[in-house]
C-alpha cells in the first residue's frame, strides 16, 4: 500500500488517477478539491530539450513527483478530506 501511482514500478498515468479518484471521491464522500495535481504529475515539458530553448509555458526544473500512495487514500478517507496539500 505503499507503492507510489506517481512513480517506479506502479506508475500510473495522470487520466487513470484523476478518474480513479473522482470515484473514490464519491464512493466515499472525501472531499478531494484541494489535491495540488501538479505535485504528483510536474510538467513534463519536453526531456531531451534544454529549459532554455522552450517558451516559459514549456518549461520545468524537472523535480521528481510526490508519491501518491494507496496508504494516503486509506488516512483520507478515514478523515473524509484529502489530507495531503
Amino acid at each position: 500500500i505503499d507503492d507510489s501511482l506517481t512513480s517506479g514500478d506502479s506508475m500510473t498515468v495522470f487520466e487513470d488517477v484523476f478518474a480513479m479518484m473522482e470515484h473514490f471521491s464519491e464512493r466515499y464522500g472525501v472531499d478531494c478539491s484541494s489535491i495540488d495535481w501538479l505535485k504528483y504529475y510536474p510538467p513534463v515539458g519536453i526531456p531531451f530539450l534544454p529549459n532554455f530553448l522552450l517558451p516559459a509555458k514549456l518549461k520545468t526544473d524537472r523535480t521528481p513527483p510526490d508519491p501518491l500512495t494507496v496508504r494516503m487514500l486509506i488516512e483520507s478517507e478515514r478523515a473524509g478530506r484529502w489530507l495531503y496539500d
